[in-house]
């Protein structure tokens, strides 16, 4: 919590440098602080005990905030559980961003992605995400509020995979659906087993078949056309 600010203190006196901006009073800031707390408490209690676990009550106690601001801010599991989806799907596109922001060729940019794709599904923002979806099949209140995210995020996801992908071979929209699938749900299933305690050196090979298994999409896919609208790497 921000200590209250004294009006009748004295205050320094700063130049200021002209244009520079105004950080936000701390207590105006206080609200958006809460709700971030809340969040990554959501997060760290669904990467370590599992939705069921997760209640807003413990959530409330790792955050540090009273059940009255729990509930000021979100009235509902399920809405604290589209926040943690809206914000982790937030974080994974701008950390694919920038992981391939400085490959050269379109195969570094695939296996950077890939490699980019295996750190965000096994960290604590992916196994939070497999919990919540998960827990929508039982649950439809839940479903309701988090699978429009999950749709959204999926439409998206398929377009970046079928301009990644067009862009070494002519592939269709379903062949890159196809392989966005298949690539989710390996890393998902690698992810799940890392977190079950299978050493992570015995899961590597299988982030290597999935960089394989998109070369040989793209190969298959030049063999049975010519090389006009795409660029061989």
């Amino acid at each position: 919590m921000s200590e209250p600010v004294n009006s009748n203190a004295a205050k320094p006196r700063f130049a200021r440098t002209k244009g520079a901006p105004k950080a936000a009073p701390a207590r105006l800031r206080q609200p958006e602080l809460t709700r971030e707390k809340i969040v990554e408490a959501a997060i760290d209690g669904l990467h370590r005990f599992g939705y069921s676990t997760t209640t807003t009550i413990l959530v409330a106690h790792n955050a540090q905030v009273s059940s009255g601001a729990m509930l000021h801010h979100f009235p509902s599991k399920a809405l604290l559980m589209a926040e943690v989806a809206r914000l982790t799907y937030e974080r994974d596109s701008a950390f694919y961003q920038r992981s391939v922001a400085h490959a050269v060729t379109a195969k570094q940019s695939r296996d950077l992605l890939i490699d980019a794709a295996w750190l965000r599904f096994k960290s604590p923002d992916g196994i939070a995400q497999v919990e919540i979806w998960q827990a929508s099949r039982s649950d439809p209140e839940l479903a309701a509020i988090v699978m429009p995210v999950h749709d959204e995020v999926t439409a998206r996801s398929q377009e970046r995979m079928h301009v990644l992908l067009k862009a070494a071979a002519p592939i269709s929209r379903a062949q890159s659906r196809s392989v966005l699938l298949f690539t989710v749900a390996t890393l998902r299933g690698l992810a799940m087993e890392l977190a079950l305690g299978t050493p992570e050196a015995d899961l590597l090979p299988g982030i290597y078949r999935i960089k394989r298994a998109l070369q040989d999409v793209i190969e298959e896919a030049r063999a049975a056309s010519t090389p006009t609208d795409y660029n061989l790497d």
